[in-house]
């Protein structure tokens, strides 16, 4: 992946990462970091995806796909853990 379109600024925050190779025709996920307040940041992700025409690397992609509900449900409680938010 390569890491690209980095923004931030007082109240919101962003950044890409764009699959240079890999199981996908496409992949790009959009970070962003909204500022609530001084304590609370929402994340939000964003990601378009094109499933790759090789029937292998298609079969992946759908389990990716289909595996990013508990990833990013796993990244949100570790998250939490990590700053004290439990």
């Amino acid at each position: 992946a390569r890491i690209e379109n980095v923004k931030s600024g007082a109240s919101e925050a962003r950044f890409q990462d764009r699959q240079v190779s890999g199981p996908f025709a496409q992949w790009i996920h959009t970070h962003t970091f909204e500022a609530v307040d001084s304590e609370t940041t929402i994340v939000h992700d964003q990601v378009e995806s094109r499933l790759s025409r090789n029937p292998f690397w298609w079969a992946v992609g759908v389990g990716m796909r289909l595996g990013l509900p508990v990833l990013f449900g796993f990244r949100a409680w570790k998250t939490k853990k990590v700053i004290g938010n439990e």
